[in-house]
C-alpha cells in the first residue's frame, strides 16, 4: 500500500489517452494518437522506479495538434496524480501538417496525366503522414505525391525492397514538373 507503481500509472496514462481522440476531438477533424513505446522496471520481481512512454500524435489542423498537445499533458499530470507519482511530459511538435498548394499541385497533376495517363492517377484523400517537407510547404507553393511501388511489403516494413524502375518514373516526372513550374508565374513570397 506504500508502493508508488510508475508501470501501472504508465498504463492508465496508456489507456486514459485513447479517450483523446474518440471523446475529445470533433468527429469531423482528423487526428490520431498511438503510443508506440513504454518501457520500466529492470527485472521481473522489482517494481521500477520510473517508467516511459513515447508515441506520435498526428492532425491536419494545427488547432486540432494545440488540443491533443494540452490534453496529453493534462492527462498525464492528473494520472501520474492519482497513482502518486510524478509525470514529466515532453511533447514536442516534430513537423505540422503537410499542407500542399492548388496551383503547384495542378502542374504535378497535369505533368504526370501527360506522362502517365490520367488512369494511372490515383488521387487520395488527406493523410496524416509525417513529413518534414511540410516546412518548406509552409514557405513556398508545394505540391506532393507518392510515386508507386507496389510491392509485397509496405514502405515501412522491414522487408520492404523497392522496385527500381519506379525511380526512373519519379525522376523524370520531377523533370517535368520542374520544367512546367518555371513557366509559372508564381506570386511572390
Amino acid at each position: 500500500h506504500q508502493t508508488k507503481d510508475p508501470l501501472v500509472a504508465c498504463a492508465a496514462v496508456v489507456m486514459s489517452l485513447q479517450a483523446i481522440v474518440s471523446r475529445a476531438i470533433d468527429p469531423g477533424e482528423s487526428a490520431a494518437l498511438s503510443v508506440c513505446r513504454m518501457s520500466g522496471g529492470t527485472t521481473f520481481n522489482i517494481i521500477g522506479d520510473s517508467a516511459e512512454l513515447e508515441g506520435t500524435a498526428r492532425y491536419l489542423e494545427q488547432s486540432v495538434g494545440e488540443s491533443v498537445a494540452d490534453l496529453v499533458h493534462t492527462i498525464a499530470k492528473s494520472t501520474a496524480d492519482a497513482h502518486r507519482c510524478e509525470a514529466h511530459v515532453e511533447y514536442a511538435q516534430l513537423a505540422p501538417a503537410l499542407m500542399t498548394s492548388p496551383e503547384a499541385m495542378g502542374v504535378a497533376i497535369g505533368a504526370a496525366a501527360d506522362m502517365l495517363g490520367e488512369s494511372r492517377i490515383q488521387r487520395s484523400r488527406a493523410s496524416m503522414g509525417s513529413e518534414d517537407f511540410a516546412l518548406y510547404a509552409e514557405r513556398i507553393p508545394a505540391s506532393y505525391f507518392w510515386v508507386g511501388s507496389q510491392g509485397p511489403y509496405p514502405a515501412h516494413s522491414p522487408r520492404f525492397v523497392i522496385d527500381e524502375r519506379c525511380i526512373r518514373v519519379g525522376a523524370d516526372l520531377m523533370t517535368e514538373i520542374a520544367l512546367r513550374a518555371g513557366r509559372v508565374d508564381w506570386p511572390q513570397l
